[in-house]
């Protein structure tokens, strides 16, 4: 009687082996992220058009137009300075 109500209770074999399946592979995944090459600086040539361009009146002792260029390109975030971006 305590016998069935263990065995009842356990998860099927199929059940433990899809879990231990599903747990590799997300390790497997986390792994493969950590290991990968940093991605490419893609905003190098915009920063630079931008910089030679706008930043002799927008660096950060001018701020012509309350804008700071050189601040906005060192910490780059376009959803974060959203507002700042817009003036741009």
């Amino acid at each position: 009687m305590l016998r069935d109500r263990v065995v009842s209770r356990s998860l099927p074999i199929s059940r433990l082996v899809a879990c231990w399946l599903v747990t590799c592979w997300l390790v497997t995944c986390w792994l493969v992220t950590l290991s990968a090459p940093a991605a490419e600086d893609r905003t190098a040539p915009v920063r630079e058009v931008l910089l030679e361009r706008c930043g002799a009146c927008h660096d950060g002792e001018a701020r012509r137009g309350g804008l700071n260029l050189v601040g906005l390109l060192d910490g780059f975030s376009p959803w974060g300075d959203r507002e700042a971006w817009i003036k741009v």
